[in-house]
């Protein structure tokens, strides 16, 4: 079996139950361009749309791949729309990767209820799917990461489906040889500030040298994950029957297997739980006293010995500021100072240093509050800084700043700063007060 005759077998088998006008999410690569091509095969072209969204983030590139994805819906018979959206204005620099997925989601939905389609068609692949499990894996999921990218899931009145999910990136680009498809390509894809690029380029060719058939066992994997998901998830449900008024008794709770307790705890919190803060309910519950403890945004998971609930904090607002630093010491009202400079002297009195930095020459150095879409690059991974706060104590949680270099977010005090290659590089330390 060649790679053309594999990868329609694979897409036929999970398009079995598939029968109705479908949207396909077209970018002109080579996964959309094979998954275009697959439906045209076994759908028909009359029952698909071709959804282009150009993010306009790339100037000529972006401009010249709408070009290319209309020519090629038109040669083929497939009727075509292209959307732009504007995200570089809906975000500024923050949350770009972000925003840009979320626009993605909201043009393929409108697009499909306009279209009158029951389906969004989806490139995924395989190794999307390997990637997305090593992402998870890596932060720390329970069996919800690990179920991967589903086949299918509702957005909005119509279902996204991913016909090439049992399909490799070989497989992919073996069907394009053999059909001789043209396609664009991404720079973008390439860049590893990026973690999905840099777990591709990376890890999983490593992890490929040992496990060759890595793709088919997390697949497995997923199969299982998602069958011991779904059945917790269906017994939880029958115990969150009891809550009253948000509340749950707590006997239940204690009596029960510790994962279907942590899965209704999940399910009746009004925010994402860690594992820390799931571990610390867990044991609260099992005391006769209760308590109270702290979770995101502001919120309280509590129990008073009978029932178990969530209760709204009071709402800490942060202080707004920005100061312009310059070199030597740069002391703010709001207990921290920032030495900046190779030269820049002993720690002032009064003060002890949390960290040090570095700052690329010649840029305007700010501090500034920090924002919920912060995020930057160290250690060859970007990270949200709204992420990182967790272990802070109060006061760091209230006043630490993020230090900016033209305005571009590079360090996080308490964190490496960005990596920052070349010559030249400005060292900066940051003191908090003594208490």
């Amino acid at each position: 079996m060649n790679y053309t005759e594999k990868v329609i077998a694979r897409a036929a088998d999970r398009l079995k139950t598939i029968d109705g006008k479908t949207v396909v999410g077209f970018s002109g690569g080579a996964d959309s361009t094979v998954l275009l091509t697959v439906l045209i095969k076994l759908l028909g072209a009359d029952k698909l749309t071709a959804v282009h969204i150009n993010h306009m983030l790339r100037g000529d590139d972006a401009d010249s791949d709408e070009n290319f994805c209309r020519e090629f819906a038109q040669a083929h018979g497939v009727e075509f729309v292209c959307r732009r959206v504007d995200v570089r204005a809906m975000c500024g620099d923050s949350a770009v990767e972000e925003t840009a997925r979320n626009a993605r989601y909201e043009v393929l939905s409108s697009e499909a209820e306009s279209a009158g389609a029951k389906y969004i068609a989806l490139a995924h692949t395989a190794s999307d799917n390997t990637e997305t499990v090593i992402f998870n894996l890596c932060r720390g999921s329970g069996t919800a990461g690990m179920r991967g990218i589903p086949f299918s899931r509702p957005c909005g009145k119509a279902m996204i489906i991913r016909p090439l999910i049992d399909c490799t990136r070989e497989d992919i680009e073996g069907f394009v040889r053999e059909n001789r498809l043209s396609f664009v390509t991404d720079k973008t894809n390439f860049d590893t500030h990026y973690t999905r690029n840099f777990i591709r380029a990376n890890i999983v060719p490593e992890l490929k040298k040992i496990f060759p058939q890595a793709e088919k066992a997390i697949g497995n994997m997923n199969f299982s994950a998602t069958l011991d998901y779904d059945y917790i998830t269906r017994e939880a449900e029958k115990l969150l029957k009891k809550v009253k008024e948000g509340k749950m008794p707590v006997s239940e709770l204690a009596d029960c297997h510790p994962a279907l307790a942590l899965r209704a705890i999940s399910m009746l919190s009004p925010v994402t739980l860690d594992f820390e803060h799931q571990q610390n309910i867990l044991a609260m519950i099992k005391s006769p006293c209760g308590g109270k403890l702290s979770v995101p945004e502001g919120k309280y998971a509590e129990s008073d010995g009978s029932s178990f609930f969530f209760s709204d904090g009071e709402k800490e607002i942060r202080p707004e500021y920005e100061m312009v630093l310059s070199e030597g010491l740069n002391f703010s009202q709001y207990g921290f100072c920032i030495a900046v400079g190779n030269d820049n002297g002993s720690m002032p009195e009064g003060y002890e240093l949390v960290g040090e930095g570095y700052a690329p020459p010649e840029a305007k150095l700010t501090a500034r509050s920090r924002r919920a879409s912060d995020k930057y690059r160290f250690w060859k991974m970007t990270r949200k800084l709204k992420k990182m706060t967790g272990g802070f104590d109060p006061d760091a949680k209230k006043y630490r700043p993020v230090i900016c270099a033209d305005e571009k977010v590079i360090w996080l005090p308490g964190f490496p700063s960005e990596d920052i290659a070349g010559e030249g590089k400005i060292k900066i330390k940051y003191y908090k007060v003594n208490k």
